[in-house]
């Protein structure tokens, strides 16, 4: 059972039950619970999100994604998603599942690069270790 606090609880067991010294009892069965205890843990002290600069012109910052799990069409399963933060002008492009970082710079080549111009910056939820191998 979770704890609100203890006047909430105190409240809620008084509706049905009453003894001498319930709020005494209470507040120990409080102090003694587990559960309790580990959520009146603060959680680390977050470092505040910084927000991306804004793009001066068309394609100067990307953002690219996945779309996976979707059911085969021409022997694809997923699709490559690139959009430009200035315009909002979307590229998409089909891919299979099992892309490498190495297939998706030749994706970027292939229908980012050669029809815009290289990006300054590219925003990816994929962490540094594939972003290091894509550029």
């Amino acid at each position: 059972m979770r704890h609100l606090e203890e006047w909430k609880t105190i409240k809620l067991i008084t509706r049905d039950f009453w003894w001498p010294g319930i709020t005494t009892f209470v507040k120990a069965y409080i102090k003694g619970c587990a559960t309790c205890q580990t959520t009146k843990i603060k959680p680390p002290v977050k470092v505040p999100l910084k927000p991306n600069k804004i793009p001066q012109g068309i394609w100067e910052t990307i953002t690219m994604d996945f779309i996976t799990d979707l059911p085969v069409s021409n022997g694809y399963d997923s699709i490559f998603m690139v959009v430009d933060q200035h315009s909002k002008a979307v590229i998409l492009s089909p891919y299979h599942k099992t892309i490498t970082a190495k297939q998706t710079s030749q994706l970027l080549i292939d229908n980012v690069w050669k029809r815009t111009s290289f990006p300054l910056t590219i925003i990816s939820d994929r962490g540094p270790q594939f972003a290091t191998q894509v550029t």
